[in-house]
C-alpha cells in the first residue's frame, strides 16, 4: 500500500496498432486497474520498431497490482489487448521519492476557481498562519474589508455563477484544504488548524440589507454546512487534530487511525486531480507511521522473547531495551493472537498467497464453473477452526451454489471468478451504502473473532486483487453506518478495523516481521513489559 515511485513499461503484441482513441482508452483502464490517481503516461513508442510501448509513472504498489494481474493473466482479459510483458524500467530510490506532480493546469486564462486557489497557495506560502486566517475569515466569513480588487471579482464570479449551489461546496472544501495539508506538516503551523475550522461555527446571517454578493456568499456558506463537503472538512479535522480514544467518543473520532479509509471518506466524485494527491500523500505518510510503529513494537516482542528464553529478564536485563507501545486498539494478547494467524511464512506450511496462487494456477483446468466453486469453499474454509460449531462453511457452500447457477455447466474464467468474489463479499460484508444489512458479518465476527473473519476476506482478495478496492469500500461504509455509534458500543468493529490493517500492512505493505520468529518459537505467551 504504501510505495516509492517508478517508471515501467507495457508491451502489446508485435505489430499491433492502436487508435489514438484505443491509446487513451487503455491509459484510462490502467489507471482504473492500479487503483492510483497519481498514475502517469510518460510516453508511448514503438520498441523495436513495431511492438507498442507505453511508459508510466506511479507508485511501485500501484505497479505491483498491475504486475500481478499480468502474472495471473488477467490482465490481458481486463483490457481485452493482448498483453506481452509488463517490467520496470527504473526505480527512484527510497530517500528521494517525491509525490506525482500536478499536472500543467489546463483551465482557461480567467477560470474563478483556478484563480482563487492560487491566492491560497501564494498566501500559505509567504504569508504567516495568522495572516493567513485573516484572510480567509475576511473573505468567507465576514465577507468584507477585501482590498485586492481582482480577488474581488474572482469571488463575485464564484459565488454568482448559476452553477454556484453545486460548484461552491468543492471549492470552499478545497481552499481548506490548500491550507491544512501543508499546516499539518509542520508542527508550528499545525495548531492553526482547529482555529480554521471553528470558524464555521460563527457564520453571520445572509441579511437583507447586504449587497448582492455578500447576501449571495452568506447564503452558500449556510447552504455548506448541510453538504457532504462540510463533512469531509470536519473528518479532516479530525485526522488533523486526533483525539484520544475514550469509550463515550463517537466511533467517527478514530478515523485518522485508519488510513485505508481516507480515499473513501476524503473524497467526492468532484474531487480533482489536486484534492486525490493530497488523499493519496495523507494516506500514505499514516501507512508509513503506522508500520514503522508496528515494526518496532514487534521487534521489542522479539528481543523480550529472546531474554526471557535465556532466563535473563528475571534479572532485568529487559530494561535495557527501550519500551515499544502496541500501535492499535488491540489488547497485547489480541495483537500477538493475530500476528499469529495473519503471518503464516513458516517452513512447511503453504502461505495465503502461495494457497491463492494455486488456485489461480489451476484455475484453467476446472471443467466447470460449479467445480471451482467447490475448489473456492474449501479454499475459504481451511482457515477456519475445525472445532468451531458457527455454521458457517455450511451457509458459505449455500451460498456458492446459488451464485450464477446458469453458468455452472460453463468453463470458469478470470471476469467469472471477480464477479464470485464479489458476491461472496456482499455476502460476507455489506452490500452498498443503499442496502447495509450485514448481520452475518456481525455474527461471523462474534463467533469465529475479528481476525479469523478479516483473514477469509483477505484471502478473497488474495484471489482476486482488483477486490482489495472493494473491500475497502465495504468497511467505509461500516465505518459511516457506525460512526455516531459511542466507540465502547462499537468495539467489535474496531477490533475488526484494527485487524484488517494490521493484516493489510502484512500482505500488502512493506513492513518486515521476520523478527516475529522469535516470538513463535516460544512456547507460552511472552510478557509484555519488563517488570
Amino acid at each position: 500500500m504504501k510505495s516509492t515511485i517508478m517508471q515501467w513499461k507495457l508491451l502489446l503484441l508485435q505489430g499491433l496498432e492502436l487508435s489514438s482513441g484505443q491509446q487513451q482508452q487503455l491509459v484510462q483502464a490502467i489507471q482504473h486497474l492500479a487503483n492510483d490517481p497519481g498514475l502517469k503516461l510518460k510516453g508511448f513508442e514503438m520498441e523495436g520498431g513495431d511492438r507498442p510501448t507505453f511508459i508510466f509513472q506511479c507508485g511501485s504498489s500501484s505497479y505491483q497490482r498491475i504486475r500481478t494481474l499480468f502474472k495471473t493473466q488477467q490482465l490481458t482479459n481486463l483490457l481485452n489487448l493482448p498483453v506481452k510483458d509488463v517490467s520496470p524500467v527504473e526505480t527512484t530510490p527510497p530517500s528521494s521519492r517525491v509525490l506525482p506532480q500536478s499536472p500543467p493546469p489546463v483551465e482557461a486564462i480567467g477560470d474563478p476557481a483556478a484563480d482563487l486557489y492560487g491566492y491560497f497557495r501564494q498566501w500559505v506560502a509567504t504569508e504567516k498562519p495568522a495572516i493567513v486566517l485573516n484572510h480567509f475569515q475576511h473573505l468567507f466569513i465576514d465577507t468584507h474589508n477585501i482590498q485586492d480588487m481582482r480577488l474581488q471579482a474572482i469571488l463575485e464570479k464564484v459565488v454568482l455563477a448559476k452553477d454556484a449551489p453545486s460548484q461552491f461546496p468543492q471549492i470552499l472544501l478545497h481552499c481548506c484544504l490548500l491550507i491544512i495539508h501543508p499546516w499539518q506538516q509542520q508542527p508550528e503551523t499545525h495548531p492553526y488548524i482547529a482555529p480554521l475550522l471553528a470558524s464555521f461555527d460563527h457564520l453571520p446571517g445572509a441579511g437583507f440589507k447586504q449587497a448582492r454578493v455578500v447576501r449571495r456568499l452568506r447564503e452558500l456558506m449556510h447552504e455548506f454546512l448541510t453538504s457532504e463537503e462540510y463533512k469531509i472538512l470536519g473528518r479532516f479535522g479530525k485526522i488533523a487534530n486526533p483525539v484520544h480514544p475514550h469509550p463515550d467518543h463517537p466511533l467517527g473520532d478514530l478515523i485518522y487511525r485508519y488510513p485505508f479509509l481516507y480515499k473513501n471518506l476524503l473524497l467526492t466524485r468532484d474531487s480533482d486531480y489536486e484534492h486525490q494527491r493530497i488523499i493519496q500523500s495523507l494516506s500514505r505518510r499514516g501507512e508509513d507511521h503506522y508500520e514503522l510503529r508496528l515494526n518496532r513494537f514487534v521487534t521489542y516482542q522479539a528481543r523480550l522473547a529472546q531474554l526471557a528464553r535465556a532466563r535473563q529478564l528475571s534479572q532485568g536485563a529487559g530494561r535495557i531495551i527501550r519500551r515499544e507501545k502496541n500501535p492499535t486498539l488491540l489488547g497485547d494478547r489480541e495483537l500477538a493472537a493475530a500476528l499469529r494467524h495473519f503471518w503464516d511464512k513458516r517452513p512447511g506450511r503453504e502461505t495465503r498467497q502461495e494457497l491463492a496462487q494455486r488456485l489461480r494456477t489451476d484455475f484453467r483446468r476446472f471443467s466447470s464453473y460449479a467445480d471451482f466453486k467447490a475448489q473456492l469453499h474449501q479454499y475459504l474454509i481451511t482457515s477456519l477452526p475445525t472445532n468451531s460449531t458457527y455454521p458457517l462453511s455450511m451457509q458459505l457452500k449455500v451460498h456458492l451454489q446459488g451464485i450464477l447457477p446458469h453458468y455452472n455447466h460453463r468453463r470458469p474464467d478470470e471476469a467469472l471468478s471477480l464477479r464470485t468474489a464479489t458476491k461472496l463479499l456482499g455476502l460476507l460484508m455489506i452490500e452498498s451504502d443503499a442496502q447495509p444489512e450485514h448481520y452475518l458479518f456481525i455474527e461471523a465476527v462474534a463467533n469465529l473473532g475479528a481476525s479469523i473473519t478479516i483473514g477469509m476476506l483477505i484471502k478473497l482478495t488474495l484471489l482476486c486483487p482488483p477486490l482489495l478496492p472493494e473491500l475497502e469500500k465495504r468497511l467505509s461504509y461500516l465505518f459511516l453506518h457506525y460512526q455516531d455509534i459511542p466507540q465502547k458500543d462499537s468495539n467489535w468493529l474496531i477490533k475488526v478495523l484494527e485487524n484488517y490493517q494490521l493484516a493489510s500492512s502484512i500482505y500488502y505493505g512493506t513492513i518486515d516481521l521476520s523478527p516475529l520468529m522469535q516470538i513463535l518459537k516460544s512456547k507460552s505467551p511472552q510478557p509484555t513489559s519488563e517488570g
